[in-house]
């Protein structure tokens, strides 16, 4: 998940939803919206108006901690409409007129100009800030430092125009928000209804990551300690190979690599398809944000799983109870070994992993927890204004 740019971000359709509707509206529609709008989404006269902004429907954080979530939203007593986040002037007269029709608006990850700020202020409703990543640092080092001065200062934008803030994480909360603004920690929700790993003894196993090309370098950390695990088995052991679920093909020398593109449709099949998932990740300031999300998808999956003890990794999996937490080699090699080696401790922990997801992590919970808080925000806001 990477951040938009400062007073930038992702480009894409602007396209209007409508939770509960199951339909999307054209640019052509969106700027008719301020003249002719339709029903926000069914539910009873006194729900929650709660206004979404995300940045692009492709970017992962757009598409799971808003698009994805909107019909649990719906369910838990909210009338949710989602609107990308405005780049033209009838897309920004669209947004003033939908605001001012909700409760509360909140902003999905965008890192605003001083104007776009200062509009923020206007739009006649509280807005909360939501982000599921380090957006203050870089995602990759510049010099040798992740500091950036212009990320920086443009959360101080967001938050010092927003009533609240909606983290994906404790750490994000501990170290991007300041003292005294009201914060909610919600993970992203990741669907609890999804195929399920058959336990049991193999002909052949797989050990399995899934994700965007533009981490494979996370999983190239592993890919010697695999190739240590797997000389080290006896010879008359079951086949591994390493299946990568991803948008373009992965190579690493001396392993098979099953490449296998993702999609929204298949990927939760081949989640469930995998004996050992695994979430490596190096220990540096963007990575600390992270959330977990392939980490939940797999332990929802009852899928055993081996991570990197970094950033809310090492808050979801208890080692050797729920998962196992490796940090260097020797312990990735151990941890791999441990796990193609015996089938009971792979339906331990995949079980217990499962335990854990389930419903802490699943929609209806996070759905929940996030209507009762914007409400409160709500509240407060129409407290203040008396």
């Amino acid at each position: 998940m990477t951040a938009g740019a400062e007073g930038g971000g992702a480009g894409g359709s602007e396209s209007r939803h409508v939770a509960g509707s199951g339909t999307d509206a054209s640019a052509a529609e969106i700027e008719s919206a301020a003249e002719s709008r339709e029903p926000l989404s069914a539910a009873r006269p006194t729900a929650l108006r709660l206004l979404m902004l995300c940045l692009d429907e492709r970017l992962a954080s757009s598409r799971l901690r808003v698009i994805e979530l909107a019909p649990a939203l719906a369910a838990a007593g909210a009338r949710v409409e989602v609107l990308p986040y405005p780049r033209t002037s009838a897309a920004r007269r669209a947004l003033a007129t939908a605001a001012r029709e909700a409760d509360v608006v909140l902003v999905q990850k965008r890192l605003p100009s001083f104007f776009e700020a200062l509009g923020w202020r206007h739009l006649g409703a509280p807005v909360v800030f939501d982000f599921d990543d380090a957006i203050r640092v870089r995602q990759k080092p510049v010099r040798g430092s992740y500091a950036s001065g212009r990320r920086r200062r443009a959360l101080a934008r967001a938050l010092g125009s927003s009533a609240a803030a909606i983290v994906g994480n404790e750490h994000l909360a501990r170290t991007h928000l300041p003292e005294g603004l009201p914060r909610l920690v919600a993970p992203t929700a990741v669907p609890l209804d999804v195929a399920r790993r058959q336990h049991g003894a193999r002909d052949r196993l797989s050990v399995g990551w899934v994700g965007g090309s533009g981490n494979f370098g996370e999983l190239e950390r592993v890919t010697e300690p695999l190739r240590r695990a797997l000389a080290a088995r006896p010879t008359d052991a079951a086949p591994v190979e390493l299946v990568v679920v991803a948008d373009r093909d992965f190579e690493a020398p001396g392993l098979v690599v099953r490449n296998v593109r993702w999609s929204a449709e298949t990927q939760g099949t081949e989640i469930a398809s995998f004996d050992v998932g695994l979430m490596p990740l190096a220990d540096n300031p963007w990575n600390r944000g992270k959330c977990a999300y392939k980490l939940l998808q797999y332990m929802a999956a009852e899928v055993p799983s081996i991570a990197s003890p970094v950033g809310m990794n090492a808050d979801v999996v208890e080692d050797g109870v729920s998962g196992l937490l490796a940090a260097e080699d020797d312990q990735w090699c151990d941890a791999l070994g441990r796990l193609l080696a015996d089938e009971a401790l792979r339906e331990r922990l995949g079980r217990a992993g499962r335990a854990v997801v389930d419903p802490r992590f699943g929609f209806e919970h996070t759905a929940a927890s996030i209507v009762a808080f914007l409400s409160e925000v709500v509240a407060t806001a129409a407290a203040r204004s008396e």
